[in-house]
């Protein structure tokens, strides 16, 4: 459960305005490793009104942080990569300012590319979204300075 977890925003970009605390990964990040989590509770630092469609732009925005390779179970494939393709489907409205999980897992690597799958749900387990992305993989992943890493 999310109140188990440290807050551990070392997306820069997403820290003014959403609160993260990923899960450990099943394989541990090693030190020149990029720390893209593929499971994690997320939700805004501020409460928000009540538009449904507020709440389905950020979980769209939030649909897109981490990474299903983050958990590094596929031997020699990057944990991450930049976004080339991104679907997502609605279920029902979850409320962005409670917490919300995401997860995401592996599919297919090959060809330089790499195919994930998710969900995102409320703290009961409701699904209020799946996901599936695509992403670029390359030869190295960014420097990522030590005193930020998970």
């Amino acid at each position: 459960m999310p109140d188990d977890l440290e807050d551990r925003t070392a997306f820069s970009r997403f820290q003014s305005m959403m609160q993260i605390r990923p899960l450990p990964p099943l394989v541990p990040y090693e030190d020149e490793q990029w720390p893209v989590p593929a499971r994690m509770w997320v939700r805004t630092r501020r409460p928000l009104s009540d538009d449904r469609l507020l709440h389905a732009c950020i979980l769209t925005y939030a649909s897109d942080m981490g990474s299903g390779f983050g958990d590094g179970s596929v031997s020699g494939v990057p944990r991450g990569g930049p976004s080339i393709d991104h679907a997502l489907w609605f279920h029902e409205p979850l409320r962005m300012d409670d917490w919300v999980l995401l997860e995401m897992w592996p599919f297919k690597a090959g060809g330089g590319r790499g195919l994930y799958t998710g969900t995102m749900q409320d703290v009961s387990g409701r699904v209020g979204a799946m996901l599936t992305q695509e992403i670029l993989f390359r030869g190295s992943e960014p420097p990522f300075p030590p005193q930020l890493r998970g």
